[in-house]
């Protein structure tokens, strides 16, 4: 087995994990996982992949870092 589907495999594992957690910690761990998924599909040259992923990691950035806002206006 090639380097880059190790890293297709160990993204897809990650990813799915993820979704054994809730809140946050599924958000990083998802996370994680796009950002191989991210490598994977650059070693691929698949815009697709690059597209998507790139999408979910600022979407999950975005629910990562806004409760933090929510929480320091209450204080």
């Amino acid at each position: 087995m090639e380097f880059i589907e190790i890293i297709g495999w160990v993204a897809t594992a990650i990813i799915l994990i993820s979704f054994l957690f809730d809140g946050i910690k599924l958000r990083i761990i998802n996370c994680i996982g796009a950002v191989l998924w991210l490598y994977y599909g650059y070693k691929l040259e698949s815009s697709s992949i690059l597209f998507l992923n790139a999408v979910l990691i600022g979407i999950h950035l975005i629910k990562i870092i806004k409760p933090k806002k929510k929480i320091d206006k209450q204080l």
